[in-house]
């Protein structure tokens, strides 16, 4: 009876028809009077063990599948170890791919489930950069301990020198570190001079409208070597440099001309258009007078008619 149910596991006969099937075969003894429960019982004996058969089957091949693709991200994380003396943090994968495109390591990860070769390279990347920020900040830490002043123009072996005597930090990675300390530096410089520049602009600010409150004021034909003398003992004027301050005066006088120009012209336009305002009253007036003598003359007439 157990090699007629020795079937393949994906073609399961339902039990009906497999009774019908075996109650005429020959390795079924019809004196044993096997009932339909007993044909059940061994159909379910022989399923049983299928499915555990497929089960094993499967998680073999999955097993087997696992430990390759493990194998073959081992064999390419070995790869990047091997060129990670070669990264920065800065180090994109499109540098990287054109020296393995071709490497067995590389190829044999392509189609596999899991993470991808682009994906390990980033990680390397991501663990190398916080690797150097902490060697960075160590290094840093211990510069301000022992009052080292880095600037943009400190040189790469005496930086090199004070990080082997105070910090433990791989000598690989001092190009970039150094690198990072120079960039910081630069930029803190430019946020000073921006910052000198800003206070710079408000001090000369401050003197611009200082010169337009002076008392007597500034006129147009104002000369900077007769008004230096009082305008030196400005405060305003102490907290910036001679040229400076010149250069805010010509620039006031200058604007003081405009307006005095502004001024004459629309004092001459006004006076330009008085005469013409006057004859036009006169010439209104003139006609007001002629209809008042018309009618008057009227009047008279049509009184002497009645």
């Amino acid at each position: 009876m157990m090699p007629i149910l020795h079937l393949n596991p994906e073609k399961r006969m339902p039990m009906d028809i497999l009774y019908f099937g075996v109650r005429d075969k020959d390795t079924v003894d019809p004196e044993s009077g096997l009932s339909m429960l007993d044909l059940l019982d061994i159909y379910e004996h022989a399923i049983t063990d299928a499915e555990r058969l497929e089960s094993d089957r499967r998680k073999h091949k999955k097993d087997k599948v696992y430990r390759q693709q493990r194998q073959a991200r081992d064999a390419f994380r070995q790869l990047l170890n091997e060129h990670v003396k070669e990264f920065t943090p800065s180090t994109t994968w499109s540098e990287f791919y054109p020296q393995i495109k071709h490497h067995t390591a590389y190829t044999e990860m392509l189609g596999q489930s899991g993470s991808t070769p682009q994906e390990m390279f980033w990680d390397a990347i991501e663990e190398l950069s916080d690797e150097m920020y902490n060697e960075r900040k160590q290094l840093e830490s211990a510069m301000r301990s022992h009052n080292f002043h880095m600037h943009v123009d400190t040189a790469f072996d005496k930086v090199c020198e004070f990080a082997q005597s105070h910090c433990k930090i791989d000598a690989k990675h001092m190009d970039y570190i150094y690198e990072q300390l120079v960039i910081k530096c630069k930029r803190r410089e430019e946020e000073d001079d921006e910052r000198k520049q800003r206070h710079k602009r408000r001090l000369l600010d401050t003197f611009k409208y200082a010169l337009y409150d002076l008392c007597p004021e500034l006129t147009p034909d104002s000369k900077w070597d007769t008004e230096c003398a009082r305008i030196s003992r400005m405060a305003e004027y102490k907290a910036l440099d001679e040229n400076a301050c010149r250069e805010v005066f010509d620039q006031v006088i200058e604007r003081t001309k405009e307006w005095a120009e502004r001024k004459r012209r629309d004092s001459g336009s006004k006076r330009e258009r008085s005469p013409d305002a006057g004859a036009a009253d006169k010439r209104s007036k003139h006609g007001v007078d002629k209809c008042e003598d018309r009618g008057s003359s009227d009047l008279e007439e049509g009184e002497m008619v009645g």
